[in-house]
């Protein structure tokens, strides 16, 4: 960072102000961001492998806010719900219609949603419970946790939740607006 404090203080001054204090405020300021879903990019199953799952089998899952778990299983449902093949040849379908390839490679999680349009809550379920169980799923490649996600049943509830309503009519943005409406 002192590198390019040094390029911007000699090609971008910055009046009244050090380069190099700002740099060092801008440090300061991404060490205190606390985590929350905005800071969460789970927008591929590998993303949520890598990132996701060690929020759900982490203790600190319990001591979070309802707020922070709602919002966490509403990102988780909405990765799936676009993981969710509308069609055989693996395509799925937007919120405005849209059809789009699905790209994920390992085609386990979608070959276990397929169909999910328009099931009920028991269906549904059963699906994520199938694939939280799958520890290899939800493990780095180089080593498999012997902790199943199905093992956190209040975020396998709260997922299950908001992606039924995903698969069943609701748009992302209407099941994100009921609960921003719940907690306001």
């Amino acid at each position: 960072m002192g590198g390019y404090a040094d390029i911007v203080a000699a090609d971008i001054p910055i009046e009244g102000k050090s380069a190099h204090a700002y740099t060092q405020e801008f440090i300061a300021r991404i060490r205190k961001v606390k985590d929350d879903n905005a800071r969460i990019n789970i927008i591929e199953t590998v993303k949520l492998r890598e990132r996701a799952a060690d929020i759900v089998r982490s203790p600190n899952y319990n001591r979070s806010t309802t707020l922070f778990k709602d919002d966490f299983a509403y990102s988780f449902a909405t990765v799936l719900r676009f993981l969710t093949p509308k069609t055989n040849d693996y395509r799925g379908i937007t919120d405005t219609g849209t059809e789009y390839e699905i790209r994920d490679p390992d085609r386990t999680i979608q070959d276990t949603l397929h169909g999910a349009f328009g099931a009920d809550m028991t269906n549904i379920a059963n699906r994520l419970d199938t694939i939280f169980s799958d520890v290899t799923l939800w493990s780095p490649q180089t080593a498999v946790s012997d902790n199943a996600l199905s093992q956190n049943q209040d975020f396998c509830r709260r997922v299950a939740q908001y992606y039924h309503e995903l698969v069943n009519g609701e748009t992302c943005l209407e099941v994100l607006e009921g609960i921003n409406v719940q907690y306001a």
